[in-house]
Parts: C-alpha cells; structure tokens; sequence
C-alpha cells in the first residue's frame, strides 16, 4: 500500500492525505481520506464488493480547532453517515449534491471521487494473484471430525426422510462442542469448539430436546452450542453470519437443510451455484444436511449441490425398522481432498428420554451392502465418475466381482420408459428426467440411444451440451470422442 503520509495533488486543485485503509478479518476495508488544509474526513467502512458493486457506509467529519495547543477546543461536525453503493452515479450525485448544501465551498465530488477510485484499487482481494511456489508447506488435513469434516471445508450429507438425518447432524455438533465421541468412529479431533446450528427446517425446542437425549445417551453434560432458527434463505444472512464466525470464532456451521436455506429451486442450475458461492464465504467449516427423493441414489437437486461441497456422505437406514432401534450407515460417496473413508455402520437406539449410538455388528453391516441392487450400484458409480463408462469401466470402479453379470441389469433398465441410463456408442451414461441431473446426464432418443443436442454448457464437465427446446425444457448430452 502506498505511504500515508504521501500528499496527493489532483489536477491543480485541493491536496488530500492518501487515504489510510485497513482490512478487517471479514475481508471489509475501512478508510480515512481527508484534506490538507481543512480537516474534512471521510470514512469508508465497511467496504464490501459484490460483482460491480462496492458498497460501504459513508461517514463525513469536519474537526475545527481552537487553537493547535488546545485539544479540548476541538469541534466536531457529523455532515452525514448514510450506506451507499459508490460505483452507483445515482447515489454519489445525491450524496455529492447533500454535502454541497452543508458546505458550498468544499469540492465534494473531486474528493469523493479520488476516494471511491482509491477504495476500487485497495479492494482487489478477488483478482489478487500469488506465486505457489513461494508459498510455505501448508501441511497435512486438519480434520475437524476424522473421516467426516475437514476445518474450514464444506461436508454435506443427505439421506431420505426417516433417517435420522436432524439428529446425526445435533450430534456431530455437539460432539465439536464438546471434544467428545458421539458416533462410534467419528471422533472430534482437537479442543471443544464453538458451533452454531442454523435450523431451517424445525423449532428450537424440538432441537433443545434432541440435545438432551442425545447428551443423555453419551453421558455428558450439555456443552455450550449455539442456535439460530432460521426463516430467511441464508444469502440474506450471509453477512451477518460471516461477522459471527469470526467474531465467535466459530470452528463449524451446521445448515439445516438446503432445500429452505437455498432459498429457490433446488433443481435449478442458478440455485445450486449462488448457494454454493455463499458457502465459499463462510470461513469456518460446514456441514449442510439435505435430502434425497424416494428411491433415488444421489441428493436432491442441481448437480453443484454434489460437485461444490469438498466431501460428500449418502445416510441410509434399514426399512426393516425395530421398536426403539435404527440401523443406519453412512458412506462417503465424494472427496476433493483425500481417498474415500470408511463406511461407517451403527445403530441409534432410542431408550426413554435417552439416544444412544452404537456400532453395528457384523450382520448388519453386511446386510445394508446386500439390500443395494446391482443396477443402484452401477447408478452410483456413474454419478461418482461423472463421464460415460463401459461395461468394463463401470466393473472397476464399482469393485464388482469378475462374475457379475453388468449387461443385464444395464439393458433391463435401458428399456424402461424413465430409464435412470443411456447408451452412448459402447459406453453408458446418466439420463436426466429432470432439471437435476443437468450436466449430469443425456437425453435419450426413442431407443435410449445418447444424442448430442448443442454446444458445451460453459463451465459444466464431460464435455455435456445443451440446447433449449422450449423455456421449460433443456435437453443435454455428453460428447464423446
């Protein structure tokens, strides 16, 4: 950053001290611009820049002195304090022409000018470029909870409804709260930390309850946790959460669900993408909980939903429910940042006013393997790879065994009339039915053969294309070559 004390002179007229400005942990700049001779300050704080946009709050000072040795006879003169958008000519004029009345003989746009052009060249973080190389060895992972969350990385877990997915979620927190193991095999790996659970979905007494039983269950005492009811989508609370993550110090934020916290169409392209930009600002780690349609094997909604967490976690449980007795699994189905971890199998037993987490025995954990069909194994295996795969392909990366049959299965599906597959050349695919599975999958012709229909959606993976056949409906495809 420039000198200070540097005096800048603009085009013959008034001088002004460079501008001193400072960045606050959220990323929001805060500076103090004013002239040599008059002692006429502007404050720019709270600096915040959204795509072409900078807002901040205006504060403009007169201080009249006395005399220099008398401090006490200083005069301070609020001329206004107002939020604007500074790349907004509307809103500067209106500022510029209110100071002008407070004071005609100050060259209001000049000054605020030179100070709005300074404010656009502190705040570049977005376009700031470094040289890996130069940087220090950054170290191995830092779990926050081992084989679950990293710190300061997004983890989401869906599961249908019945699988205990509120629950899960309370618990992990609770056990970042308090340094504790809940589940048998995810353990918090550090200190007690602060947590905030954002609940979209339920009430805080449903949650107040849960936190005893599951206490109860550990035989623990309740940690400190902290807990927002939340009604508005979480893009209009960002800021407020960004400023209570750091100012909290918060190690993690549960999000529960996505579905309301997103605040649009799940299915939508534009939801799964503006949801996942506001996750990228939160500067803790998170864990968003979401669901699954019925008989579905990936979550509901936009593919980004999958693609923008770094880990992702399929929650299951055994339809052949006993009183007072859930087994449950979970299996990690997506990691950006580490191999895949261990499926985790257990069993929630409800005792009273007790919760109780235990690790599922043997014939349980083989039971939960059994009950997926070959052609849900294959379906997950595409979704995982996110291209087309042969027979062969598919064998591999689902570890089947040399003698299961993948063509039957495959074929057998192919010829349903919502087929969850498509045929491209010897290889196959996901068909989309829905605005979901858009970059996904491919549309299907009349013999479920895979057909390119446009040019590459900009950004999306494969190779996948679209083309829009009427505003409700876009068709998209993968290219192979």
């Amino acid at each position: 950053m420039v000198d200070p004390s540097v005096i800048a002179k603009m085009d013959g007229a008034a001088s002004y001290r460079r501008p001193k400005a400072t960045r606050d942990e959220l990323g929001r700049i805060t500076m103090q611009a004013r002239t040599e001779n008059e002692n006429t300050f502007i404050y720019v704080e709270q600096v915040t820049k959204r795509g072409i946009d900078l807002n901040a709050l205006i504060k403009v000072k007169e201080q009249v002195y006395g005399s220099v040795s008398e401090e006490q006879d200083t005069q301070i003169t609020i001329l206004t304090t107002r939020r604007i958008n500074l790349t907004s000519v509307t809103a500067v004029n209106q500022l510029t022409k209110d100071l002008q009345l407070r004071r005609p003989d100050r060259n209001w746009r000049e000054l605020l000018d030179y100070v709005i052009d300074y404010a656009w060249e502190f705040d570049d973080e977005e376009n700031r470029v470094v040289d890996l190389s130069t940087l220090p060895e950054p170290g191995p992972q830092d779990m926050l909870v081992n084989d679950l969350i990293e710190r300061g990385q997004h983890t989401s877990i869906y599961g249908e409804g019945g699988a205990s997915k509120s629950y899960l979620g309370l618990s992990i927190a609770i056990s970042v709260a308090s340094s504790k193991t809940i589940i048998p095999g995810l353990y918090p790996t550090g200190e007690p930390g602060s947590v905030l659970y954002m609940d979209f979905e339920s009430s805080q007494d449903d949650h107040r309850r849960r936190m005893g039983q599951i206490c109860k269950g550990a035989d623990i005492e309740m940690p400190p946790l902290d807990y927002n009811r939340s009604s508005l989508p979480l893009y209009e609370k960002i800021e407020w959460l960004r400023e209570r993550v750091v100012t909290n110090q918060i190690d993690l934020v549960v999000i529960d669900s996505i579905g309301v916290a997103s605040g649009g169409d799940v299915g939508e392209t534009a939801t799964g993408l503006n949801f996942m930009r506001t996750i990228r600002s939160i500067r803790s780690a998170v864990l968003s909980i979401t669901h699954k349609p019925h008989e579905a094997d990936r979550m509901i909604g936009s593919v980004y939903f999958i693609n923008g967490p770094r880990y992702v976690f399929g929650l299951t449980k055994d339809d052949e429910i006993r009183a007072g007795d859930l087994p449950i699994t979970l299996k990690h189905e997506k990691a950006n940042n580490s191999n895949l971890f261990p499926q985790k199998t257990f069993q929630m037993l409800f005792e009273g006013d007790r919760v109780i987490y235990e690790k599922a025995n043997a014939a349980i954990s083989q039971k939960f393997d059994e009950k997926r069909t070959t052609i849900q194994r294959i379906i997950s295996t595409l979704v995982e790879a996110e291209k087309p795969l042969n027979a062969e392909e598919i064998r591999k990366a689902g570890l089947f065994t040399e003698t299961t049959d993948m063509r039957t299965p495959l074929n057998r599906e192919l010829k349903k009339e919502n087929s969850r597959v498509v045929k491209v050349g010897d290889k196959w695919a996901l068909a989309y039915r829905d605005k979901r599975d858009i970059s996904l999958g491919v549309t299907r012709d009349s013999h479920g053969k895979g057909r390119d229909s446009g040019d590459p959606i900009k950004g999306s993976p494969n190779g996948v294309t679209a083309l829009p056949r009427n505003k409700d409906e876009l068709h998209v495809s993968v290219v192979t070559s």
